[in-house]
Parts: structure tokens; C-alpha cells; sequence
């Protein structure tokens, strides 16, 4: 049977709450920051990750939500895996916000910045980099966008807004 895909719709929540959405899903999931994104989408919730490379332009991200634990997660074959691990954050963000954790099929193509992607962003960041464990990370490597970056397995621009958007010192 064909699934019939319906239009996501925004939780109109706002960033901390998103945030702390975020959060518990990870600790409840046993999400670590910085290890296999990936692995733990496969081991956690059975999705699917996969490079969407037969396409011109390459997408750079989306969610095909068919129904709990039956997802796949398309990436861009042209992305380096920091970038990647955000991506995925992002679309799980889809997944746990707008789906509701697959009991709604959605398809969600990114498509510039509306709220609906404003929203998985704001979840990636906090699901992939804890307000807590970020800004101690942050004290700790005296605000070094590598080291951090590095510590939690994503790109320096995740780290440099995170950081923006937590009025952590620069």
C-alpha cells in the first residue's frame, strides 16, 4: 500500500522549549554528543540513512516518514560527514516534531528557512550540542570553534551559532 503523506505542520514552539524537547529525547535514547549519529538512527529508532547521489541537484537533506521506527533520511553525496551528522540532527528534528515520532507520514524536502526548518534547526543543535555540556566544552577549550567542533563531531558554523544562540562569551 502506497503511503499517503500529509503536510507537516509547525509546533510553533519556541527555541527553548524545542531545545528541551531535544534534549530529554537524546538522554532518554541514550544519544552520546559527538559519537555515530548514524548508527544510533539505525540502533535506536530503525530508521534509515542513505546518499541520495542519482539526483541533479543533489538534495542537501530530507525525511521520508512513513510510519514509527520507518524513515529514511536522504544526505547529499557532496558533504563532508560534519555536515552530515547536522543534516541528520535536523531531520530528526522532522521526525520527532512534526511527525510525531511517525504517527503522521510526512515528506519534508528543505527548502529555504520557514519555521518548519527553523524548528528542526533548533532541535539538531540542541540534540547534537546540550546547552550544559556545550558551554562547559566552550569554558573549557576557552571558546576554540575547532576543539569544540571536533569534541562534538560537527561543523565549526553548528558551533558558532550554538554558541550565539547560548550569548556564550567569544
Amino acid at each position: 500500500m502506497k503511503t499517503v503523506f500529509q503536510t507537516p505542520v509547525p509546533t510553533n514552539w519556541s527555541e527553548e522549549q524545542i531545545g528541551g524537547v531535544a534534549e530529554e529525547v537524546a538522554r532518554k535514547l541514550g544519544y552520546k554528543p559527538g559519537s555515530d549519529i548514524t548508527a544510533f538512527v539505525k540502533r535506536e529508532l530503525g530508521g534509515t540513512v542513505d546518499v541520495d547521489d542519482w539526483r541533479e541537484p543533489a538534495p542537501t537533506g530530507e525525511i521520508q516518514v512513513r510510519g514509527p521506527g520507518d524513515f529514511t533520511i536522504w544526505l547529499s553525496p557532496y558533504t563532508a560527514p560534519a555536515r552530515d551528522t547536522f543534516t541528520i540532527a535536523h531531520e530528526l528534528g522532522h521526525y520527532f516534531l512534526h511527525s510525531k515520532i511517525g504517527k503522521r507520514p510526512i515528506e519534508v524536502k528543505r527548502e529555504g528557512n520557514n519555521r518548519l526548518e527553523w524548528e528542526a534547526n533548533c532541535f539538531a543543535a540542541a540534540f547534537l550540542l546540550p546547552a550544559e555540556e556545550f558551554t562547559q566544552a566552550w569554558g573549557k577549550y576557552n571558546g576554540n570553534i575547532g576543539i569544540v567542533a571536533a569534541k562534538f563531531g560537527v561543523s565549526t558554523s553548528v558551533v558558532s551559532i550554538r554558541a550565539e544562540r547560548l550569548e556564550l562569551p567569544k
